[in-house]
C-alpha cells in the first residue's frame, strides 16, 4: 500500500515468533470524503504510461484495479467481478459498485473475489510531500501498487518481515548519526554531476552503510534489505511513471522503528536510480535471481575502496554528531514525557493483562509508530491483536509491552471520554470504548477510579 489511505492494513504472517511481517506497504494519509479526481482521467493517465517496459516481465496493464473516488468504486480488467459490480457506460471492461467497497480502504494489494488487485483511494495532496497530485501522479501511484500485485505473484520471498520493527534496536546518538551520514552519502552519489563524484559518494555510502549494519543482529540488517527490494523498487516506479522528481520528499531524519521504514523507501528508490547510470541491466539481474539485493548490486559495480576515504569534510561528521545528540536527547525528553502523559491523560483508561496468555500482532500501522522503550511501543493509528482476546484500536493512542518472545503482555489504552461499555455473553466479555472494541475469553474485570482492568487468566 502507498501513502495516500483511509486506513492502514498491513496483513501479517508470523515470521519470528509473534512477529508479524507486513503483506502490504503503507504510508498514511487521510482521504478527502470529496470526489478528487475524475476517474476517467486517471484512467487516461494511466493508460499513458502502461504500455511502455518499466521492469522486465512486468505488464501492469494486465493486473485488476480497484479506484474509490470517495463516491462509488470502480473495477478494471477484473476477470470475475464480487457481487454488486455493475457494468460501468463510462469506460470498457470497467464496473461500478455504489458507495465504498469493502475491500477499497486505501493504496494497497488486496483480493477480490480471490483475485489480486492493485486498490487505490486518490486524495487531492501528497501527505508525505504535500505538493497537490495530478492525474499522472496518482496513475504512478497505482503503478507502485500494481507492482506490489506482481511482486506478491512472481516474488513472495521480496516480502520484508516488518514484525521486526517491534524488536528493532533503539537509536543511540551514534547510530542516529550514521544513518543520516549514509543517507547524505547516497543523496549526493545520485546528485553528482560527474560519474567519479557518483562512484566515489556512492563507496561512501557502502562504506558506512556496512559499518553500521555489521554492529545490528542479522535480522535486523536483512530487513533493511529486503526493505530497499521490496518497497524501494515501488516507489521508484511511482516515481518514473508519475513524473515526479526523485529527489523530492523530505530526507528522513527521524527515530527508529518508524525511520528505518522510511528510509527503505528513499534509500532504495536512489539506489534504483544509481544503478540506472552506473550498472545498466540491473533490472534483469534483480528480476532472474542472479542479485539479491541493491546494495550488492552497487558494491559489484563499484572499484575497490581506496585506504583513504575522504569524501566527508570533519566539519561535516563533527555537526551531524553533535546534531544527532541534541535530537536523542530531545526524543528520550519525548519518551518520558509521553509515558508519563498515559499515565495521568484524563478520562478512562483501559488496561489489559495477559502475561498468563499473551497476545499476538494480527494488523499495525508501521507509520504510526514510535517506541519508548526496548519493549514498550506507541501506537496512534491502529493496531489489532488476538489470542486469548481480540482487540481492534483504530485512532487512538495505545501502549504496548511485549514479552522474550515478541508478543504482547499489557496494552494500556488512556484518555477515553467515557466509561467503557461491557457486556457478559455466552463465550465471554465484550467490551467497546471510542476507538477501541475488544472481546475477552476468560478473562477478569474490575472497574475502579475511572480505570478499567481486564486481566486474561
Amino acid at each position: 500500500m502507498r501513502k495516500l489511505s483511509v486506513h492502514i492494513l498491513l496483513a501479517l504472517s508470523l515470521v519470528l515468533p509473534g512477529g508479524p511481517a507486513s503483506d502490504v506497504d503503507a504510508r498514511a494519509g487521510d482521504a478527502d470524503p470529496a470526489v478528487a479526481f475524475a476517474i476517467t482521467d486517471i484512467i487516461a493517465a494511466l493508460q499513458a504510461v502502461e504500455a511502455e517496459a518499466w521492469w522486465p516481465g512486468f505488464a501492469p496493464d494486465a493486473i485488476p484495479l480497484a479506484l474509490f473516488d470517495g463516491r462509488d468504486t470502480y473495477l478494471f480488467n477484473h476477470p470475475r467481478p464480487p457481487a454488486g459490480f455493475a457494468p460501468w457506460a463510462g469506460l470498457a471492461g470497467a464496473w461500478r459498485h455504489a458507495g465504498q467497497f469493502e475491500a477499497v480502504r486505501g493504496n494497497r494489494r488486496a483480493l477480490l473475489n480471490d483475485v489480486w488487485t492493485a486498490t487505490c483511494v486518490p486524495v487531492r495532496q501528497s501527505p508525505v510531500t504535500g505538493r497537490a497530485n495530478t492525474p499522472r501522479t496518482i496513475a504512478g501511484i497505482i503503478v507502485h501498487e500494481k507492482f506490489h500485485v506482481f511482486q506478491k505473484l512472481r516474488h513472495p520471498d521480496w516480502r520484508p518481515n516488518d514484525g521486526v520493527l517491534f524488536g528493532y534496536p533503539l537509536d543511540t546518538p551514534d547510530t542516529l548519526a550514521r544513518r543520516r551520514l549514509e543517507l547524505t552519502a547516497l543523496q549526493r552519489a545520485v546528485r553528482a554531476a560527474e560519474t567519479a563524484g557518483a562512484v566515489a559518494w556512492a563507496g561512501e555510502y557502502l562504506f558506512r552503510r556496512r559499518e553500521r549494519l555489521d554492529c545490528m543482529p542479522p535480522p535486523f540488517a536483512v530487513y533493511e534489505q529486503e526493505l530497499q527490494r521490496f518497497e524501494g523498487i515501488a516507489e521508484y516506479l511511482e516515481y518514473r511513471t508519475g513524473g515526479k522528481d526523485m529527489m523530492s520528499a523530505p530526507q528522513i531524519t527521524g527515530f527508529a522503528p518508524g525511520a528505518v521504514r522510511e528510509m527503505g523507501y528513499q534509500s532504495g528508490r536512489w539506489l534504483a536510480v544509481l544503478l540506472d547510470r552506473l550498472r545498466p541491466g540491473w533490472k534483469e539481474k534483480m528480476e532472474t535471481g542472479e542479485a539479491k539485493y541493491l546494495d550488492e548490486l552497487l558494491a559489484g559495480t563499484l572499484p575497490p575502496e581506496p585506504a583513504d576515504r575522504t569524501c566527508f569534510e570533519p566539519a561535516e561528521v563533527d555537526a551531524c554528531t553533535r546534531q544527532a545528540e541534541t535530537d536523542y536527547r530531545a526524543q528520550e525528553a519525548w519518551r518520558a514525557e509521553t509515558r508519563a502523559g498515559l499515565d495521568t491523560a484524563p478520562g478512562w483508561q483501559v488496561e489489559v493483562r495477559a502475561a498468563a496468555r499473551p497476545l499476538r500482532l494480527v494488523m499495525f500501522d508501521p507509520f504510526h509508530m514510535d517506541a519508548l522503550g526496548e519493549r514498550e511501543m506507541l501506537h496512534t493509528r491502529w493496531l489489532k491483536l488476538t489470542g486469548g482476546a481480540t482487540l481492534e484500536i483504530t485512532d487512538r493512542s495505545c501502549m504496548t509491552f511485549r514479552d522474550e518472545s515478541w508478543q504482547i503482555t499489557t496494552l494500556l489504552v488512556a484518555g477515553l471520554p467515557e466509561k467503557p461499555t461491557m457486556e457478559n455473553r455466552a463465550d465471554g466479555v465484550w467490551l467497546e470504548a471510542a476507538g477501541l472494541t475488544g472481546e475477552f475469553r476468560s478473562a477478569r474485570v474490575e472497574f475502579l477510579d475511572r480505570r478499567c482492568l481486564i486481566i486474561l487468566e
